[in-house]
């Protein structure tokens, strides 16, 4: 059951600042494309090289942010939303918003612990086993449809996007695979991504 709300972070968190084992930064992100689904959007301008990295919808639901950047990515001002099946782009009026002074450093990660009923500010300690500490936010990850998770910059343009499809097998996850591409992976939420066997 999707929950809705809206979540106004008040602090920031980073996790596993190393990059991904095995993997060269993404160089598909070019100064004048944006990402989505992990590929360029021809005609756009980026504001990060920060990508929804892994997704999992089967509960308990969450996603993570990673910055394949050199740099640290200011996300104040930035939002994270699901898919909106009307429009069949971001929800926005489920956003979540990061507050001025979230940074996520170069080969960080961000997790956020999505479908709470009463999410909480600022980063939590109480995400359900999934890591020690995470952001909160009130919109859900839909297994049974699919479903697609956004990330906006201050201006509201989406600066990367992920799906999630159906069918993603029980205990996985889903997102960008170590050699490239999309696919299947084994749940590493604030770590570094590996394939599903």
């Amino acid at each position: 059951m999707k929950r809705t709300g809206f979540v106004l972070f008040l602090g920031w968190i980073a996790l596993g600042c190393g990059g991904e084992e095995g993997a060269a930064p993404d160089s598909s992100v070019a100064a004048d494309a944006r990402i989505s689904d992990g590929a360029p959007v021809d005609g756009a301008v980026t504001t990060s090289a920060v990508r929804i990295n892994e997704i999992d919808g089967q509960g308990p639901d969450w996603f993570e942010l990673y910055n394949s950047g050199s740099t640290t990515v200011a996300l104040g001002g930035f939002q994270v939303a699901d898919l909106d099946e009307t429009t069949m782009g971001p929800k926005l009026t489920e956003a979540a918003s990061f507050p001025a002074g979230t940074m996520l450093p170069a080969g960080g990660y961000l997790v956020v612990l999505a479908n709470q009923a009463a999410p909480g500010s600022g980063p939590q300690t109480m995400c359900e086993t999934v890591v020690a500490s995470c952001f909160h936010a009130g919109f859900g990850i839909s297994p049974s449809r699919g479903d697609k998770i956004h990330l906006l910059d201050a201006s509201g343009a989406v600066v990367a996007s992920t799906a999630y499809p159906m069918g993603v097998p029980a205990g996985q996850s889903y997102g960008h695979l170590p050699a490239g591409g999309l696919g299947n992976l084994t749940r590493t939420p604030g770590a570094a991504n590996t394939a599903a066997p």
